[in-house]
């Protein structure tokens, strides 16, 4: 049946003498749910600014938590180059190639003199606290017990204690700055050494972080000033957040800082104190606070919450006028039309009417505060609508239906737009982290020797995506021998880039064992094989130059051909010293060798290079490679891999990399003059 029907049969059978029951029930309910409606408002305010705080508090928190497990995993790292460091002059004692008490001190003066830059420093200290090593000379030796943390723990024992147990253990204390005096507040990951019981400390300033949250406070205060400048409760109410002193962070103009310092004169206790019982009795309001003067429209109705983590009071005011004054005006409106209704003989079809038209300004109530509602939250608070679509079977319990469908439509879609924007957000920021270790693996500092006039160096590695597989390495094993490695993973993404780190650190192991290059590659070889449930392999060049001669042996595992560019023009080199790296134990390797005259050429690469393909799917290829390096006679390490680079980019054009790009040129000039 129709709302129009309705009306009409209504309006046939209308009472005359419902004036009295009217204005009684009116005067009776209306004023109660109008005021009880403008409270909720005020409420609804309180708890959105409430939700806003919280998000915004939520954000420095994580910002926070991720720059902490940065520098813990970047101190690890500083960590693992000193054990690996103190090990090796250990195992020169145990070789006994020096005495223990030697292999100590080398080992110390070694750890003195690292410094790794930004802010980090790093310390050893044995079991009674004493300083062995330390950036500034004057403290070894001193008595390190004093270091306190934020937990009022003494550093040294508590720490030591903790890493015995565990291995390493991290804490952030007070201690003055390096080179400085003033206290400050660092960050120490520290590890024990149980060979020689040894504390190894790594430790960076974390001043600046602090002063950036400090910053990031400040604007968070900035914005909701903005914000909260624009909102107003009823007429003239406002929404003030107080610090835990009382003193006003955020208020709009014409509101004194102090205002919550003051009087509350139907309590006789100071305002702010009120604020915080109310705030501690675990309800939102309302807290009837300050007149400014005696008059009762300066009677104020305020809200309150408290966030515990900033130690801040969010508070909602209105003036109890401004809150009834709907209901006065709602009540004297419809005095009015009772009048009109029962002098026009219509009072009983208005009423019915009315009444009718209920559920649609339920319906409008509820569209209008739709906005406000949390579509995150986990129990959804009883509907307004609950009952009206089941209840009526006409075009308005329909129109309920479908709003109460779009509401759950909306919570289901948004909660899995969020879970998929913060997975999304996550892996993201996961592959940006490890983007940024594997290529820290790197070295990137050309030329690398600058006081070695023997021979120039220059490589670079452009993953096709956020991580790779491909590797590139150069070290001297001796003062006369310089290794080369590079090298590409069979597999992409994160598993080839942990492939790529355990090659490299494998390589730079194994030649502190040997200078043959073929022997590094097949105890690689071993090594990798020995656990690779993925069956993953890396193919490898490898390469040992004695500066003093040009001498270059050579180890090729199932590699690219390298190409040798000397006066006899550029050319590749294809001979192999056995199958790629990692795939099979106990395989052999050829040794093979090449004797670099002065101003001669070595060229090394991955199939990111020669297999790099364009729109139309065609391979830049071995033979492009040949005539790019040919065309560039004579040109220094660095400009040759630019060639190459700026030749392949101009082949794929727009095209994204199907593979990583790594590239290292060596020139010989000859032995030291």
């Amino acid at each position: 049946m129709s709302i129009k029907l309705k009306i009409a049969l209504m309006i046939l059978a209308i009472l005359a003498a419902v004036a009295g029951a009217v204005g009684f029930f009116s005067k009776r309910d209306v004023e109660s749910a109008v005021f009880v409606a403008e409270q909720r408002a005020a409420r609804n305010v309180l708890h959105l600014v409430d939700l806003d705080v919280q998000g915004r508090h939520k954000s420095m928190v994580m910002e926070r938590l991720a720059t902490v497990r940065a520098l813990k995993t970047q101190l690890a790292s500083l960590n693992a180059v000193v054990l690996s460091g103190v090990d090796r002059f250990r195992e020169l004692a145990r070789a006994g190639r020096i005495s223990e008490k030697r292999a100590r001190a080398l080992a110390l003066e070694w750890i003195a003199t690292l410094a790794p830059g930004q802010g980090e420093y790093l310390f050893v200290y044995d079991a009674k606290g004493r300083a062995l090593a330390y950036p500034e000379p004057e403290m070894v030796g001193a008595d390190l017990s004093v270091f306190t943390d934020v937990k009022d723990r003494k550093v040294t024992a508590s720490m030591r204690e903790e890493a015995r147990r565990q291995g390493t253990a991290s804490t952030t204390y007070y201690w003055k700055r390096i080179g400085g005096t003033e206290q400050v507040r660092n960050f120490g990951l520290f590890t024990y050494y149980p060979a020689w019981d040894w504390m190894l400390g790594a430790a960076v300033d974390i001043e600046d972080i602090e002063r950036a949250e400090r910053r990031k406070l400040e604007q968070i205060v900035g914005i909701l000033a903005g914000n909260l400048d624009k909102v107003t409760i009823a007429h003239s109410g406002f929404v003030t957040v107080l610090s835990g002193d009382g003193r006003a962070l955020i208020r709009p103009e014409g509101v004194a800082e102090d205002f919550a310092l003051g009087r509350n004169q139907l309590t006789g206790n100071r305002l702010f104190d009120d604020i915080a019982a109310q705030a501690a009795s675990g309800s939102e309001g309302p807290l009837y606070s300050l007149p400014e003067g005696a008059a009762d429209a300066g009677t104020r109705e305020s809200f309150v919450r408290y966030n515990k983590a900033l130690d801040w009071y969010i508070v909602t005011t209105a003036y109890m006028a401004e809150l009834q004054a709907p209901a006065r005006r709602l009540l004297s409106q419809l005095a009015g039309v009772v009048a009109v209704v029962l002098l026009l003989g219509l009072a009983a079809g208005l009423l019915l009417t009315a009444r009718i038209a209920r559920p649609l300004e339920r319906l409008a109530g509820y569209a209008r505060d739709l906005h406000r509602q949390d579509f995150l939250a986990e129990e959804r608070a009883a509907s307004p609508l609950a009952g009206l679509a089941g209840s009526r079977g006409d075009e308005v319990g329909r129109l309920a239906g479908a709003f109460e469908f779009m509401e759950q439509s909306l919570r289901q879609r948004i909660r899995e737009l969020m879970d998929a924007t913060a997975a999304r957000e996550r892996i993201e920021s996961e592959l940006n982290v490890a983007h940024d270790i594997q290529m820290g693996l790197l070295p990137k500092i050309f030329p690398p020797y600058p006081a070695r006039e023997e021979f120039d160096l220059y490589a670079v590695l452009e993953p096709a995506k956020e991580v790779g597989g491909d590797l590139y390495d150069f070290f001297f094993i001796d003062e006369d021998h310089l290794c080369l490695a590079l090298g590409d993973v069979s597999d992409k993404g994160v598993p080839a880039a942990l492939f790529m780190t355990i090659t490299m650190t494998l390589v730079r192991s194994e030649a502190k064992k040997t200078r043959d290059p073929e022997r590094i590659m097949a105890a690689v070889n071993d090594a990798l094989s020995r656990d690779n449930p993925r069956s993953m392999f890396v193919t490898l060049f490898l390469g040992v130059l004695d500066v003093r001669t040009g001498e270059l042996a050579y180890a090729n595992g199932g590699h690219n051909p390298p190409i040798l560019a000397d006066d006899a023009g550029p050319r590749f080199l294809k001979e192999i010293s056995g199958p790629m790296v990692g795939a099979m134990e106990d395989m052999p390797y050829r040794p093979l060798t090449l004797h670099l005259e002065p101003g001669a050429r070595l060229f090394v690469y991955t199939d990111g290079v020669t297999e790099a393909m364009n729109a139309a799917r065609d391979l830049y290829s071995d033979e492009r490679l040949l005539q790019t390096v040919a065309a560039v006679p004579g040109a220094e390490p660095a400009a040759l891999v630019e060639a190459v680079r700026a030749s392949v980019r101009e082949h794929v054009l727009d095209e994204p990399p199907s593979d990583d790009i790594t590239m290292l040129c060596l020139r010989y000039k000859g032995p030291r003059g």
